[in-house]
């Protein structure tokens, strides 16, 4: 019942982000550090930042873009819930009605009255890189911690604190010389601090020295810090993300290999801490010499680089027994296209037979077919991932969305197909559903023409909410074939 309904708050804060209400703030009405104790501004509503990276030279225009105002999975966390004042206090990346530059907002919602006040406008990053996003804590007295990052070292970080236990009215900076550099007084990336009651924090963090490599600092009361302590520092980086239970602490993360680095990121580590990132052990309680600098350590829970995948971390939770469980992602390649066909890790060519048979990969395919697995049997033309966010963006264009159903070239298999019939093998229903006839297609080289989808999955979906599926392709052939996303 709590996580549903933490669920349902985060939900409703995304929401308010993504919302076009007006945002009449200009960026010289953001405080700035020097007179950030007075009250702060507040905002006429809400305004996520929109933010894009790398652009590409095909019709994806971009890695990846859109609203990013709780960017990225490496943050964490952006709400935190007061059980005195029954209240989610949470912040995000916000901007001005142009999207020139990003804004440290900070709200919360009343779970009594069911409503937000309007957000106040903490600090003007004087950039646009959601990287920047702030991140939120509370300690026991219930002030508001507010971590805001730095996406390298070019820009500084900042340390706040509510002036009065759980108000959004007024902040002071915190100034901890743990994290000063010879360009900053503070300077951290990729914050997610925890809070562990009558304890105080323990600060994980990511510094760029030769690469994106992984810190924790810890302190009783948030003003007094204890100096860096590197927990990985494998070749070229990480990315983590990590999770609270009780007094312990872990993460997941993957490693960026050397010469080619984040792009290419792989395998999946985990580890944890019990004493706030003093020492730390594997997660059958064997402990570990830290920093972790060998690409195989004990820590490895699986050799994504052997499988020739990249891995990208998303999550992590614990159950109720405190065993930790991971969420990421695996992929054949980092670009914005949907199936990379020629996709390279450590500089050698995909194996398109171990990735496409399900005999040889079932892991694979188990992530590629999770989706499908959950909606069970289901014609392959009305199989959308979601039908209210495409994955396409328009061409050469910051957001918006187009058809995901166009004719030409299937990325992967080279096939040429109709409109709404194109077939890409990593949607279909996972490998216990498949007719034989289909499992013997699979181990086949592909062929250039276009399969009869319907033949092939010709039994009706057993699950009731997909009767309605031709219904909702019909309204949508009849509005031009696109799905928007409201208040996008």
């Amino acid at each position: 019942m709590q996580t549903h309904a933490r669920a349902a708050v985060l939900g409703l804060i995304l929401l308010a982000i993504t919302a076009s209400a007006p945002l009449a703030a200009a960026e010289g009405n953001a405080k700035t550090p020097a007179d950030a104790a007075s009250p702060l501004s507040t905002a006429d509503g809400y305004r996520g930042i929109w933010y894009m990276n790398q652009p590409q030279k095909n019709e994806y225009a971009y890695k990846y873009n859109g609203g990013m105002g709780t960017y990225c999975e490496e943050h964490r966390p952006f709400a935190a819930y007061a059980k005195a004042a029954d209240k989610t206090f949470f912040c995000y990346g916000g901007t001005t009605p142009d999207n020139k530059t990003l804004l440290h907002m900070v709200s919360y919602f009343d779970h009594k009255t069911g409503t937000v006040p309007r957000p106040r406008i903490l600090i003007d990053k004087k950039t646009d890189d959601a990287h920047d996003n702030p991140v939120i804590a509370l300690d026991d007295a219930g002030h508001i911690w507010i971590f805001s990052s730095s996406h390298g070292t070019s820009r500084p970080s900042y340390l706040w604190a509510s002036v009065e236990p759980y108000s959004i009215d007024r902040f002071e900076q915190v100034r901890a010389t743990a994290f000063a550099t010879d360009k900053f007084p503070m300077n951290f990336s990729y914050p997610q601090p925890h809070y562990i009651p009558g304890k105080g924090f323990c600060f994980l963090l990511t510094r760029y020295a030769g690469g994106r490599m992984l810190f924790s600092s810890s302190s009783p009361d948030g003003r007094e810090w204890t100096e860096l302590r590197p927990h990985a520092e494998i070749e070229m980086g990480h990315y983590q993300v990590s999770e609270r239970f009780g007094r312990k602490i872990g993460t997941c993360f993957n490693y960026h290999p050397k010469p080619q680095g984040l792009n290419w990121r792989t395998n999946l580590y985990y580890m944890e801490t019990a004493d706030a990132g003093r020492t730390w052990t594997t997660v059958d309680g064997k402990p570990l010499a830290v920093p972790l600098t060998a690409v195989k350590n004990a820590a490895l829970v699986h050799d994504y680089q052997a499988d020739r995948r990249i891995v990208y971390m998303k999550d992590i939770n614990f159950d109720a027994e405190g065993r930790p469980i991971l969420l990421y992602l695996t992929s054949g390649g980092w670009g914005g296209r949907p199936v990379q066909r020629s996709a390279r890790l450590a500089d050698r060519p995909m194996d398109r037979q171990r990735v496409g048979n399900p005999r040889l990969d079932p892991l694979g395919q188990q992530l590629r077919h999770g989706l499908a697995l959950r909606r069970g049997r289901q014609r392959l033309a009305d199989y959308r991932p979601d039908r209210n966010r495409p994955p396409a963006v328009q061409p050469r264009r910051r957001g918006g969305h187009v058809d995901q159903r166009r004719p030409g070239r299937d990325v992967e298999e080279g096939q040429t197909v109709d409109p709404g019939q194109r077939v890409q093998p990593h949607l279909l229903p996972p490998t216990a559903e498949r007719p034989r006839r289909f499992l013997r297609l699979l181990g086949r080289r592909p062929r250039p023409q276009a399969l009869d989808v319907a033949a092939l999955l010709h039994r009706p979906p057993r699950h009731p909410r997909l009767a309605s599926a031709p219904e909702n392709d019909r309204r949508d052939s009849q509005a031009g074939g696109r799905v928007v996303a409201a208040g996008k």
